[in-house]
């Protein structure tokens, strides 16, 4: 049996076990593969982390917050063979995906394909306000390249990480949310549910004084809890959450393990039976 793993702190919300493990069935691949939820503690990373990727009959690790920043240093300071599966995880320094094949270690990121496929609907000529600075961020930046934007600025709690947005035009604190978003067509979440949560508050307070409401992709996503994406909706505001992302991402993952192809894993017929059907039953 090859063992596959989602690693992160905390992971017990995580529904990627659902989707990779119901992919395995619907294929009829549940005798090779299986696919596990493992907590790994920020201060236990390292030892954890090595002790997980030696472990026998390893086939792949899809990573989390808060360690997909960790996962190429890692490798860099061991004695480990490993290569980068793209340019995307290389130039991001963001891997949130490990395929372990002939004692060769493959780093990629899923991550950027996910939201890419997640905003094509917005496809148009936009200006993007991203909420937050953390490393799902730069994702969203990088995925932007191949879309038509004229500008992006950014909402962000610190001004610590500035420097690291050049493609940023201009930055913003949340108080002056309100104020702003009728600038933007598209208006990219990137935090945390709680911080979410919020800014869904705050914008819910002056929503009598803002013009326009902007279409927003929220990276998040809650059966069981209302996000930003339900708060937005509540303003009569367009809106998705970050399923389609996590499936998308996720599918792209399971090509790179097994013989499967994007091609069978992209009809709708695929993504209903193996996700959508599945998550009604489910509470995440």
């Amino acid at each position: 049996m090859k063992k596959s793993y989602i690693i992160g702190d905390p992971i017990s919300h995580s529904i990627s076990p659902l989707l990779h493990n119901n992919v395995y069935k619907y294929f009829g691949l549940e005798n090779e593969y299986i696919y596990s939820a493992l907590q790994i503690e920020n201060e236990n990373f390292n030892t954890d982390f090595l002790n997980l990727i030696n472990s026998e009959d390893l086939r792949s690790i899809s990573v989390t917050a808060p360690h997909k920043d960790k996962i190429i240093q890692f490798f860099k300071n061991s004695s480990l063979n490993f290569d980068y599966g793209d340019e995307v995880c290389k130039n991001l320094n963001s891997v949130n995906t490990i395929v372990f094949d002939d004692n060769k270690y493959t780093l990629y990121n899923t991550d950027v394909y996910g939201i890419q496929k997640s905003i094509k609907p917005f496809d148009t000529e936009f200006s993007v306000l991203i909420l937050g600075n953390g490393s799902t961020a730069k994702s969203v930046i990088y995925a932007l390249k191949d879309f038509n934007t004229n500008r992006i600025d950014m909402v962000r709690r610190s001004e610590s990480k500035d420097a690291d947005f050049v493609e940023i035009n201009d930055f913003y604190k949340f108080e002056d949310l309100q104020n702003i978003l009728n600038n933007y067509s598209l208006v990219i979440s990137t935090l945390p549910r709680n911080v979410a949560r919020n800014v869904a508050e705050n914008v819910a307070e002056n929503v009598a004084e803002i013009e326009f409401i902007p279409d927003l992709f929220d990276v998040n996503y809650s059966l069981d809890s209302k996000i930003l994406a339900d708060y937005w909706r509540d303003f009569n505001g367009n809106s998705i959450d970050g399923l389609d992302m996590l499936y998308y991402q996720g599918i792209s993952q399971i090509v790179k393990y097994t013989d499967l192809t994007l091609e069978q894993l992209q009809s709708n017929e695929v993504k209903n039976s193996v996700f959508i059907s599945k998550l009604k039953n489910n509470n995440v």
